[in-house]
């Protein structure tokens, strides 16, 4: 009861009882007489009280064919509960039904006198209980504990287990009140309590007409009401609601007499909701498991388009707590298994092992799978609601699939004929958490996707990402989990099939780039398993990253002048077409970024500047570019301090330099870098270095596509060496010497050196077979030399040292055009391979 309703009968009771002891005893049974017991039997029930206890019996232990062993009764008939005030108050006693004043106030108006319970003739057996006898049996349950080293955690848990082992077929204890009959006794009204004992229990007021010659239950008006558990045989039999405002009729008195079999429609309602959970895209599991563990709901009911009556909503808000099974035996078309809550530590021994060996700490869902194969997890359900006449059903349902995998729904079901179906189903809290390992558990909320367990097939498409063409005949290497290692080869259309894939795992597969001279792949596709339908993959693989980065071009010709009054760095002659007026950004407009680098090390790890750095930028819609002077028109050349905090290691801008006396300039389109002044020469060079390093790099980003890659150059040179343009030997008089000196084991520098030269598609992905190849030595003024790829699409040569070599890739018919080159210088060193890219779209005029 409220707390407001308990001190309003707490104040009429006060003030009766103020009153009674006020008056004398002659007074008091003038005023109160029912007070008085004198001539009261000792002994209840008597005469028409007997057949409304009968009455009260059938209510509670007769449930379709199910009764229970033995009905246990408290001894003593006990007065209490919340009943209408003996006198007049404001406390408003609800009641649904109409009732004669003289049956309310019997009711209300009983003397206090406690008789003992006198049995009487029943089909099931009787058995009573003192309190006493109560207090024995929870010592039993305490001591039945402690030799089971079970907790005693909760309030009833002892009384509970004490009292089922003294009563093992018993649903729980009943205690009586006196019964209030109306004058004619066409009416009564009696307090009755249920306890199943450990947070479960009743106490209600039962009204009943006597009709046709018999005692029968209208309503059901709560005091009292708690099922947050059932245990056993023990179950809640009180009414659907815990205050009297939430009072239930039980009995239509305008219906026929025959009043349809609840735990008959209950189970109607149980199959009609399995049928509907477990077929879930036309399959269904190899057994159902019913379950006592499980979460009931905590939310609100969601909206429904269902018309639902007031009076069953209110009932199944209170139903919907109570956990219990279907009525045993529950016939279903599929086995039905249990799994109460007393055997999880079981079922999570079974599965330890299991859980221990895959890595997962999911014992008890492992230990469930070996128990029960083929179930899809274990559902757990409510009490079913039903409105008066059985047309219309509630239940609740929770399926469990997993340590994280569960969601609950409230069913709405209707009866035509004999027939029950549901008309609508509410997703409640959810927890889609699956786990593929735990196949053929499954999820199956309002949200599962339709192809959730359907295992899909697998298809490969490969496709080249420069030509956008299918890659034809390619062999591909698999990996991944499950350990599955295949060889797999495209048809001519780039497809690969995957065939029927598993629930989950991954494959991963590569491909080898086509120069084998170092075992380099490229990664074809990674896929994560999942179910669901067919599909397609479609990967674009660029083999581009399958170029080796060779030595850059050197910046042959690279001069290097460090006075006291005065730095000059001068960068080589580049035609514009290799320096700023790239081709590249006509073909593919986009953001250019140049940089130029001077660089050298110092002896000591200070704060001096250790490099020189000139950057220039063009933009994809920005002003055009007429010359390498505009360029950089608006750069500055910075010199570069170490920044001894970062890491990895950096430079910053030394912002103490003389900006006006460091700048850079164009002198017959060569940049140059000069340092003017003592003072500015001194800040930037404390100590000369004797060689320096000059680098220039290209970066190209492609509007809208991937970025190219970086166009780089580098050399190192000897600090106040002059070289001149005339040769090329001239050109690398003052390069720096190599580190074939120094190499282990050591090098000959006078022997030659075996160059492996690989042709390769510009795309990256295939050889290019065949092909002839013009060899031209610069320095040793040797013949030129054509040579093929062959069938191999590769060619050896043997090269002395120190000698500036140019390879070009002639065109077909068009020997005066090249479809690829390199230019570079081979110093002493050991054999090595260089990859000849190859574009046939240079050989043409388009």
């Amino acid at each position: 009861m409220t707390r407001r309703r308990l001190l309003l009968v707490l104040a009429a009771v006060t003030a009766f009882a103020s009153n009674l002891y006020a008056q004398s005893d002659a007074e008091m049974r003038r005023l109160y007489p029912w007070v008085d017991t004198t001539g009261e039997s000792g002994v209840y029930p008597i005469g028409d009280a007997v057949d409304v206890y009968r009455a009260a019996l059938d209510l509670l232990y007769k449930e379709g064919d199910n009764r229970p062993a033995v009905i246990v009764v408290h001894d003593t008939i006990e007065g209490g509960g919340e009943k209408p005030c003996p006198v007049k108050c404001t406390y408003v006693w609800h009641h649904k039904s109409a009732m004669d004043t003289s049956t309310i106030l019997a009711f209300a108006r009983q003397s206090p006198k406690r008789p003992r319970f006198r049995k009487f003739d029943y089909e099931i057996p009787i058995v009573l209980v003192s309190y006493n006898d109560q207090q024995r049996m929870e010592h039993d349950g305490i001591g039945y504990l402690a030799a089971h080293n079970l907790p005693n955690d909760m309030t009833g848990r002892a009384r509970r287990i004490g009292f089922s082992l003294r009563f093992p077929g018993a649903w729980g204890l009943a205690q009586f009140g006196k019964v209030g009959f109306n004058m004619q006794h066409t009416e009564a009204l009696v307090q009755v309590r249920h306890s199943c004992l450990e947070e479960c229990g009743s106490d209600e007021a039962l009204f009943l007409k006597r009709l046709n010659g018999r005692w029968t239950v209208i309503e059901r008006i709560p005091t009292y009401a708690a099922a947050a558990a059932e245990y056993g045989n023990l179950r809640y039999r009180g009414p659907a609601g815990s205050a009297p405002t939430e009072s239930e009729i039980v009995t239509d008195l305008n219906a026929p007499r025959v009043r349809r079999s609840e735990p008959q429609d209950a189970a109607a309602a149980y199959r009609a909701v399995l049928d509907s959970l477990y077929n879930f895209q036309g399959a269904s599991p190899s057994m159902v498991i019913l379950t006592d563990r499980f979460a009931t709901a905590y939310d609100d009911l969601p909206a429904h388009r269902t018309h639902i009556d007031s009076a069953l909503l209110q009932k199944y808000a209170f139903l919907s707590g109570i956990r219990t099974l279907p009525e045993r035996p529950f016939k279903y078309r599929l086995p039905v298994r249990y799994v109460l809550g007393d055997s999880i530590p079981r079922l999570e021994k079974i599965g330890a092992p299991i859980a221990q060996q895959r890595g997962m700490d999911l014992p008890l869902w492992f230990g469930f799978m070996k128990e029960f194969p083929g179930a899809w997890g274990m559902v757990g359900f409510s009490r079913v609601a039903f409105n008066l006449p059985h047309t219309q059903a509630m239940v609740y349902s929770n399926h469990q699939c997993g340590q994280d995998c569960n969601h609950g729904d409230t069913w709405v079901l209707e009866r035509s004929g004999e027939k029950w179906r549901v008309v609508e189903r509410l997703s409640r809290q959810k927890y889609p958490n699956w786990e593929p390992t735990l196949f053929p558990l499954r999820y199956v909320g309002l949200d599962a996707p339709p192809n959730a367990y359907r295992r899909r097939k697998a298809y490969a498409v490969f496709m080249n990402a420069v030509t956008n063409r299918p890659l034809s005949s390619l062999e591909l290497s698999s990996s991944g989990n499950p350990n599955v290692h295949n060889i797999y080869t495209a048809d001519s259309t780039g497809r690969v099939d995957l065939g029927t894939i598993p629930f989950f795992g991954i494959v991963v597969m590569n491909v080898g780039c086509p120069d084998q001279s170092s075992p380099d792949s490229v990664n074809a596709l990674q896929f994560l398993f999942s179910p669901g339908s067919d599909t397609t993959l479609i990967s674009r693989l660029d083999f581009r990253q399958c170029f080796h980065k060779s030595v850059p071009y050197r910046l042959m010709g690279a001069q290097a002048f460090i006075s006291a009054s005065e730095a000059r760095f001068v960068f080589p002659y580049r035609p514009p077409s290799e320096n700023w007026d790239l081709p590249v950004r006509r073909t593919n407009p986009g953001t250019t970024d140049y940089f130029w680098t001077v660089d050298w090390n110092t002896s000591d790890s200070g704060d001096n500047p250790v490099a020189l750095w000139l950057e220039a930028n063009q933009e994809a819609k920005g002003p055009q570019v007429r010359s390498l002077a505009q360029l950089f028109s608006h750069s500055v050349l910075a010199p570069m301090l170490p920044c001894h905090s970062c890491d990895p290691s950096a430079v910053y801008a030394d912002p103490g330099a003389d900006k006006r006396n460091i700048f850079a300039l164009v002198e017959g389109e060569k940049v140059v870098f000069i340092i003017r002044g003592r003072d500015a020469v001194r800040h930037v060079f404390p100590v000369i270095p004797e060689v320096v390093n000059f680098s220039t790099m290209v970066r190209h980003k492609p509007a809208g596509k991937q970025e190219l890659p970086d166009i780089e150059e580098s050399q190192s040179v000897v600090v106040n060496c002059r070289s001149s343009d005339s040769t090329g030997a001239a050109r690398r008089r003052c390069n720096a010497p190599t580190n074939a000196r120094f190499a282990s084991p050591p090098i000959d520098s006078t022997a030659p050196r075996r160059v492996k030269v690989v042709a390769l598609s510009y795309d990256g992905a295939s050889l290019v077979r065949n092909l002839d190849v013009r060899i031209r030595s610069e320095d040793r003024k040797a013949p030129l030399v054509t040579r093929s790829t062959g069938a191999a699409g590769s060619f050896l040569v043997l090269q002395p040292p120190r000698d500036s070599v140019s390879i070009e890739a002639v065109c077909p018919a068009r020997e005066n055009r090249n479809s690829g080159g390199l230019a570079l210088y081979l110093a002493p060193g050991r054999d090595t391979t260089l990859q000849l890219i190859v574009d046939p779209r240079r050989c043409s005029d388009k």
